[in-house]
């Protein structure tokens, strides 16, 4: 600084802004022919980080020197000797735990690289930054495929760790605001399961928010490995129903023309895995699953009313048995639970009978669990929250068990009609002062509903024209 005040390049305490607005013209064709370009980068680092040419080169489109690249890159060589080292902190961003992680399950998981980069404190020295920062604006492809060579295996160290951190903070960063094709193409097609995560969830905001259209959705089938696809676009249909996008139907119609032949129940699950809800559900605050993506499957043969109920009764049992185990809390809510439970009770009427029979079984061995916690003698007294759980889950299953007795006729041993009796004796068991607080109103609301309102209700008919198609 002193020399550079000396030279009278330092007014005020700071840098002149007027000798030090912008780069030279000269860097951008022929960059830092100097011997010792890593040193002389190091300088320039320190002077662009206090002066407007640091905030300015990047938004002109300025060519950008094939031998200025290369430099660039060996100068992030996280192997590279004598670089500047960056800030030793207390707490650092545990990378590996995303880096090791294969595509299908960073996307199934709640982690977002927005949330798990952007926020991380700056530690990489200014020559670094300016360096990713320049590749990132004028040499994407370049800069990922660094990215990805250094991300393939563990990534040990400190200066290695806080590079790659700091470059994936700031692409996060800068896709936030534009969507540009080629950037985040060149992540698309990283073979790094990191990179191209970070990739997938900027091109899922650009096509749920208009910036691109639907022509940019044969970029799925080109991200590596293939075998991912089919998880990528149901994850993009789960994200864009969230977003409410209109692009929800098209990735539905590429997902559904890309299936052959019919699915087997582990392909279903596979599917229905990455359209769960925030909590992992099938049935989400607003049910959409069964008629905007299933719906279309059951017309075309790819998969069957049963497959479908499998699911569906796996999910509420599942639910059942983990609030009977745990004594969570189930939270019903009428217009997700009641509506996801109603799918189910008419689906069942389109099942063979012996598929019927199964689904009663099945129902009696959650009611015979419940009822030896309620039976149990002084059970309200041994355990209270198991006691009202069991009555809980039963109001629910009394509620579907309802409904499936008002559509369907099940010739089943013992059977749904001696189910319903049982259920009710252990409902008479609860007094009414205790329903009032001890237990959900939606729930209570929906276990007194009407069943035979099923009976009139369009998502029958819709089902019914689905399966009845083509024949």
């Amino acid at each position: 600084m002193n020399q550079l005040e000396a030279k009278g390049k330092v007014k005020d305490g700071k840098l002149n802004p007027e000798m030090f607005e912008s780069i030279p013209a000269k860097f951008w064709t022929e960059g830092l022919p100097l011997e010792d370009f890593h040193s002389a980068w190091d300088a320039l680092g320190y002077v662009l980080a206090h002066c407007q040419g640091g905030q300015l080169y990047t938004e002109e489109h300025k060519p950008f020197p094939q031998a200025l690249q290369s430099a660039l890159l060996e100068h992030l060589n996280p192997a590279r000797q004598g670089a500047l080292q960056p800030r030793v902190r207390k707490a650092l961003l545990d990378l590996e735990h995303y880096r090791s992680q294969d595509l299908t399950k960073l996307l199934l998981s709640t982690d977002d690289p927005d949330a798990a980069f952007r926020y991380s404190p700056p530690d990489t020295s200014w020559s670094d930054y300016y360096a990713l920062k320049l590749l990132w604006s004028h040499a994407p492809q370049a800069l990922v495929n660094w990215l990805s060579e250094v991300c393939a295996q563990p990534v040990k160290g400190l200066r290695p760790n806080v590079l790659v951190i700091e470059v994936f903070k700031h692409i996060c960063l800068l896709l936030g605001f534009d969507k540009h094709p080629v950037q985040i193409e060149s992540l698309l097609h990283s073979e790094t399961s990191i990179v191209t995560w970070v990739g997938l969830h900027a091109f899922k905001d650009a096509i749920n928010r208009g910036a691109w259209g639907v022509e940019t959705l044969g970029l799925i089938d080109q991200v590596t490995p293939a075998g991912a696809h089919r998880t990528i676009l149901c994850w993009l249909i789960n994200e864009a129903n969230y977003e409410e996008s209109d692009v929800k139907h098209q990735l539905i119609s590429k997902l559904t023309q890309s299936l052959q032949g019919p699915l087997s129940d582990q392909e279903l699950q596979d599917i229905l895995q990455p359209v769960r809800g925030r909590l992992g559900r099938l049935h989400h605050f607003t049910p959409w699953i069964l008629e905007s993506l299933l719906l279309p499957m059951l017309e075309q043969k790819t998969v069957d009313t049963a497959q479908v109920s499998r699911e569906w009764f796996n999910e509420l049992a599942s639910q059942w048995r983990g609030s009977l185990k745990d004594n969570n809390s189930l939270y019903f809510k009428l217009e997700a639970d009641g509506a996801f439970t109603d799918e189910l009770a008419t689906l069942t009427r389109y099942l063979a009978p012996e598929d019927q029979k199964t689904i009663v079984a099945e129902l009696w061995k959650i009611f015979n669990a419940l009822a030896r916690t309620i039976r149990q003698p002084f059970s309200a007294q041994v355990s209270w929250q198991s006691h009202i759980r069991a009555h809980e889950v039963n109001l629910w299953l009394y509620a579907l068990a309802r409904r499936i007795d008002a559509l369907v006729d099940v010739n089943a041993s013992p059977s749904l009609a001696e189910l319903l009796l049982e259920s009710e004796e252990i409902i008479d068991r609860l007094p009414d002062s205790y329903q009032d607080y001890a237990t959900s109103i939606e729930l209570l609301t929906y276990m007194k509903g009407d069943p035979d309102q099923l009976k009139s209700h369009s998502l029958g008919h819709t089902i019914h024209k689905a399966i009845t198609s083509g024949q």
